[in-house]
């Protein structure tokens, strides 16, 4: 049998883990990353069943954007690895929807699946450089990937004594927002 373990502090990939992280991911960032925070709690087309999010309402959360200041001297700094992988977690959501919510809407006002839209095609420097900054510590590319952000380090325990059973995980960062998601 091939014992070899790979580990890159984050994931541990064995028979005890599989291929989730070595623990649970943080659920949220702490100073000095709280406007961050902020913006990607309050990002999702729905934040609950009745209160709609930043991505509800066409150019809102571009503008939203442009008041996050650019943390890329706190970044550069952070040594937590867990705290990098979370902004990378943060930031490539944002980026990501940053991206894509001019063809959502798009979508959303014509209801044509054979046409999105245009996407954006540029980043501003307050999302772009300290994205490229975690990206480099954590040895990936500065885009939405599955492991890091997307699914295996974006979960969170509803009841922090419980499994890991679908029925008590939810998401830390969201686009939509809806139960499926």
């Amino acid at each position: 049998m091939y014992a070899k373990k790979y580990s890159d502090g984050v994931f541990d990939v064995s028979g005890e883990h599989g291929f989730l992280p070595c623990k649970d991911p943080p659920q949220r960032l702490g100073s000095p990353y709280e406007a961050l925070q902020e913006l990607v709690d309050k990002m999702p087309v729905w934040l609950d069943e009745k209160t709609q999010g930043y991505l509800a309402e066409p150019d809102l959360f571009p503008r939203k954007v442009a008041e996050l200041p650019n943390l890329v001297e706190h970044v550069e700094k952070e040594e937590d690895i867990w705290t990098v992988q979370a902004l990378y977690r943060a930031y490539t959501f944002v980026q990501s929807a940053l991206l894509l919510e001019s063809a959502f809407h798009e979508y959303r006002k014509t209801h044509n699946t054979n046409r999105y839209g245009t996407a954006r095609s540029r980043v501003p420097r307050n999302v772009a450089q300290p994205l490229c900054v975690v990206a480099a510590k954590l040895h990936v590319f500065p885009f939405l990937d599955y492991h890091y952000a997307y699914a295996a380090c974006n979960y969170r325990r509803k009841d922090p004594a419980g499994g890991l059973e679908w029925q008590n995980l939810d998401l830390c960062c969201k686009f939509a927002g809806t139960k499926d998601e």
